[in-house]
This record gives structure tokens, sequence and C-alpha cells, in this order.
């Protein structure tokens, strides 16, 4: 008996050990760290760190490919998935145009949120006057430019939706746009603070709510990842001449990886913003909180609500315990 509580304990940390390898070393951590490796790999064995690029070289090197340097390059690879996965949020903010308070940064900040301004903005200004002419011009019977007015005013309004549409919330890139317009719009009919707010609808919500959450948080966290793992051929060819030209590949790649970031982010923020809508009432319920009687009521308690949440030690709210 006494040999079985050991026994009990390493088949636990064997089981969370399973656990924290399923969970680190998903598709995010391990797929974009093997295809980086991967492309080293052949970089280096072409020579590309101390000449042109050989593709005899690259082919020698594949064919000599052992058991064991397989095994190295996936031991490297699993190596890098766990060096980059505490970075993830550093690189999506990053990403999103959060860059630091020196000179420079915040010069490339300001540029690039003026430009992101004027762009937004041209893209409405151009959609409002499309839908004004297609009012205007409702009985004309130029169908040829009729479909251009309406194309025009479908693109501008999918452009520009879903970011920013005052300037003190505008950030220096697409990214950072589309998750802070939905950081500030998806608790906003109801008063509440979505980051603020999720960490505790992720206790209350349904396991099956949290899942799409997750899943499209990972859609996010995937294409960032692409884009970073990516960006490192330029270093390795760009004393050669045409050869830089291999390194279009990866920033093509990279580059789809952020339009795909963009999409993913939407997504994202589309579905917390559906978690704050459909379990706000179980996190009041959690909280021993009366339920407010229509939207305007619910407005008012949600300040103090947040409040609270924020940690506040000034805001007061009327708690409703069950019957015992």
């Amino acid at each position: 008996m006494v040999a079985a509580a050991p026994m009990a304990d390493i088949a636990d940390i064997a089981g969370a050990a399973r656990e924290s390898i399923g969970r680190y070393f998903s598709l995010i951590s391990f797929i974009p760290s093997a295809l980086l490796v991967a492309y080293v790999f052949v970089l280096l064995s072409s020579g590309a760190l101390h000449r042109p690029p050989d593709l005899g070289s690259v082919a020698h090197a594949v064919s000599h490919l052992g058991l064991a340097d397989v095994a190295a390059l996936t031991f490297v690879s699993v190596g890098l998935g766990l060096a980059l996965h505490p970075l993830q949020f550093a690189f999506v903010q990053f990403f999103e145009g959060y860059w630091g308070a020196g000179p420079i940064a915040q010069r490339a900040r300001s540029a690039r949120i003026w430009w992101h301004w004027r762009r937004l903005r041209a893209l409405r200004i151009q959609s409002n006057y499309e839908n004004y002419r297609l009012t205007e011009s409702a009985n004309d019977e130029d169908l040829r430019k009729r479909i251009d007015t309406v194309s025009l005013s479908h693109e501008g309004r999918r452009l520009s939706a879903g970011q920013p549409v005052v300037i003190d919330q505008m950030m220096p890139t697409r990214l950072g746009n589309v998750l802070r317009y939905y950081e500030s719009a998806a608790g906003a009919p109801y008063q509440l603070d979505a980051i603020g707010v999720m960490p505790y609808l992720a206790r209350v919500a349904p396991p099956e709510d949290m899942a799409y959450v997750n899943d499209q948080r990972s859609n996010l966290d995937l294409a960032v990842r692409m884009i970073v793992v990516f960006t490192i051929s330029l270093a390795l060819l760009w004393r050669y001449g045409l050869w830089l030209l291999v390194a279009i590949i990866p920033y093509a790649v990279a580059f789809l990886s952020y339009r795909g970031a963009v999409v993913a982010a939407g997504a994202y923020g589309r579905a917390f913003g559906a978690i704050i809508a459909l379990n706000r009432f179980a996190l009041y319920e959690r909280l021993h909180l009366p339920l407010p009687k229509n939207i305007s009521e619910e407005k008012k308690n949600n300040v103090a609500l947040g409040n609270v949440l924020n940690y506040s030690r000034y805001d007061s709210l009327e708690y409703k315990h069950p019957e015992s």
C-alpha cells in the first residue's frame, strides 16, 4: 500500500505531462516551427550562409538524411515551439501595433494611424456617396452603371466594416484596428468592458460556447505564428542577387498569413461578442446579482459591475442570494 501512492503520483504527473504536451505542441506551436526548421535546413544545406546557394548541395544533404538526423530536426522543431509559445501574446501585440513608447516607435505608430484613418474615412465617404447615387438613380435603366455603383458601395462598406469609427481608437495596423473595434464594441450594448469581463465569462459559459471562441483564437494565433516563422529568409539571401527572389515564397506566405490573421481576428471578435450576449446573465447569477428588468437598468448596473470586476473599492452592488 505504501508503494501505491508514489505510483499514483507518477501516473498523475504523466497524465498532466501528456495534457501539457497536447496543449503546447498543438498545430499552433509545432507545425510552424517544423516548417521554419525545414526551410532553414534547406537554406543552410545550400551553403547560403557563406556563398551563393547550390541546389546540388541541398539534394545531397536531403538524400543523406538518416533517422538520427530526422530525429534531431524534430527535436529542434519541438524545442523551437516551446521557446516561441510563451512569446505568442507578444507576437500578436506587435502585429496589432503596440510598438513601445520610444520616439522612433511613436513616430511610426503616429504615421500609420494617420494613414489608416485616412484610408477608412475615404472608404466610408465613397460608400456613402455610392449609396446616395443608388437612391437618386433608382429608376436608371443603365444596368452596367448601376452594377459599378453597387460594387463600389459594397466594397467600401466591406473594407471599412469592423474597424474603429473614431480616431481615438485607431491602431497602426489592420489587425490592431479589427481587434480594437471588437474590444470596444462587443460589450458596448450592455455597458460592459469586453476585455475586463471575458475572464469571468469564460468561467461560467458552457464548454461548447468557449470551444467556439478558442477555435477562433487558435486560427488567429496560427496565422500570426506563420508570419513570424516565414520572415527569416532575407537574412540569409540578401547578399546573393537573384537568389533573393527565393525569399518571395516565404514572404508571400507571411503576407497571406497576415491577411488571414485579420480575417481570423474579426471572427474571434464576433465570437467573444456572442459570449457576452449569451452568457452575461449566467455571470450575474454566479455573482449572486439580481437580474435586470430591462436594458436600461442593465447598463446602469453594469457600470458598477465593470468597476468591481476591475478591482475598484468604491462601487457597491446589491446581492440576491438563493433562498436556503
